[in-house]
């Protein structure tokens, strides 16, 4: 978790958030989270719902970005650094990837914790990679102690029929304050369309391979 390449950006919302999200994780989990970081800020959101207000008050973005990911080493002290408590006090939500490495992280636990107490509960997202969600940490659980009994709704991304990309429609709906189902109408449309153009390049290609075939023959 530490600094990452921070581009310069225009305030994350309306409301004046630096980034739109705090991304939490173990370093045992790296590649996890720079996938899901990377998918979270390249994510288009549907045009017809950008500019709505969104349930948490703000104009629904076209993109969420930037998103705060600590990629440097900023780990040396007993306690959370003075970068890291100023980028969690800048984010709009904290979005935890959650896994056993996670759950026993000293680190996610502090940065956890610091953003609980900021009063800012309700906007923790939990994405579980692996663990389970009941368990204790000493025994395959992937929640840490700070977030106690009454976890916040959890996008699950272990593996399974599809989960996957539930699970990040419900992330993203989550960080975006818009209705799952919502989305979720949209991503089907988006994969029709995608299904619907990827059949015509491929009548297209099939077309000019059987023409330049006729013309080979008709020579």
């Amino acid at each position: 978790m530490g600094t990452e390449n921070h581009q310069t950006s225009a305030p994350a919302t309306d409301r004046g958030w630096k980034y739109w999200a705090f991304l939490s994780y173990s370093r045992n989990d790296a590649r996890i989270a720079s996938k899901l970081h990377r998918q979270l800020e390249t994510y288009s959101t549907p045009k017809d719902l950008v500019g709505t207000v969104s349930n948490h008050g703000f104009a629904v973005p076209n993109r969420l970005f930037p998103i705060f990911k600590d990629d440097s080493e900023l780990r040396s002290g007993p306690s959370l650094s003075k970068a890291i408590e100023e980028a969690l006090a800048a984010s709009r939500c904290l979005i935890v990837v959650c896994t056993p490495q996670s759950a026993n992280s000293k680190w996610v636990r502090a940065e956890v914790e610091s953003f609980c107490s900021q009063g800012r509960r309700e906007d923790i997202y939990l994405a579980i990679f692996g663990g389970e969600p009941g368990a204790p940490i000493w025994d395959g659980g992937c929640f840490v102690p700070a977030l106690g009994s009454d976890e916040p709704l959890a996008a699950d991304f272990r593996p399974g029929q599809g989960r996957y990309t539930a699970a990040l429609c419900q992330l993203l709906a989550g960080v975006l304050g818009i209705q799952l189902d919502s989305l979720r109408n949209r991503e089907r449309l988006r994969a029709r369309g995608r299904r619907r153009n990827l059949v015509a390049a491929t009548a297209v290609t099939l077309m000019a391979a059987a023409t330049v075939g006729w013309f080979e023959y008709d020579r």
